[in-house]
């Protein structure tokens, strides 16, 4: 017999090095549940060295946009895995807390170092709580996130998209904010073999 599954899946990566098929949202079985992210194999769902909690919506977002629900963009809605020169790292971003075995805490997007004994950063306490990621896509080592973001990075304030070296661990040179009412960044996408990074949603102008 095989195993069945149910829940909502948001994301997924086949063959990830060291870890196999990696599946995010929120997954249940007869045996296991995994709230967030897990890994699966024929041994079924495997957990990772974490525990991600769906963060709650603070009353003053209600008033973004209708199309794009704040009860459903809640846990861990995207991510990517960055393997080159021989990096082990996983990036999980979305809306939720995650807490790591020593204790510490992330909000949102979620750097998982395969490398570094599976230890866990985030982007800082620059980037408000209460923002949520909605995609994120790579070009080279710098990873570009976007959605209802908004914070302040070396001293400038970013909106709905931001900018940050998985390599070197800190943040690149910023791309501009996006500008408009209930401004959000649902797309990101990066040519080939260029350094050109373009991004869709809901803004004015960016």
């Amino acid at each position: 017999p095989l195993p069945t599954y149910n829940g909502v899946l948001t994301a997924s990566l086949e063959d990830v090095a060291d870890v196999g098929d990696l599946f995010a949202g929120s997954l249940t079985s007869a045996q296991l549940r995994a709230n967030g992210a897990a890994t699966l194999s024929t041994l079924g769902l495997g957990p990772f060295p974490f525990k991600i909690e769906a963060a709650t919506k603070s009353a003053s977002k209600l008033h973004r946009r209708e199309s794009i629900s704040n009860d459903t963009l809640r846990g861990v809605i995207t991510g990517a895995f960055y393997s080159t020169d021989s990096s082990n790292i996983t990036v999980l971003a979305g809306h939720f807390t995650a807490k790591s075995a020593n204790g510490s805490t992330v909000n949102n997007l979620m750097v998982l170092d395969g490398k570094d004994n599976e230890s866990i950063t985030g982007l800082g306490p620059g980037i408000s709580a209460d923002s949520t990621f909605i995609t994120v896509a790579l070009q080279g080592s710098v990873l570009y996130a976007g959605g209802m973001v908004s914070g302040t990075i070396a001293s400038k304030q970013i909106h709905g998209l931001l900018a940050y070296d998985l390599s070197s661990k800190s943040f690149s040179s910023q791309p501009a904010p996006i500008s408009g009412r209930n401004s959000t960044v649902a797309a990101i996408a990066v040519r080939p073999d260029t350094s050109e990074v373009y991004v869709g949603g809901s803004f004015d102008k960016a």
